[in-house]
């Protein structure tokens, strides 16, 4: 069984293309998010060692 996201903005009347570019669109907007948020532990761990 696949585990299936559900997407904001996708319905089933899009075509594949329209599908497929709103879930890169959001696909490459979580990354960000989870790149900022790996970026804001990594330094507050530098914070917390700084004397």
């Amino acid at each position: 069984m696949v585990n299936k996201k559900v997407i904001p903005g996708i319905n089933d009347s899009m075509t594949d293309l329209e599908r497929l570019t709103i879930e890169n669109e959001y696909l490459r907007a979580e990354v960000a998010y989870l790149k900022k948020l790996e970026a804001l532990a990594q330094s507050k761990q530098v914070k917390k060692k700084k004397p």
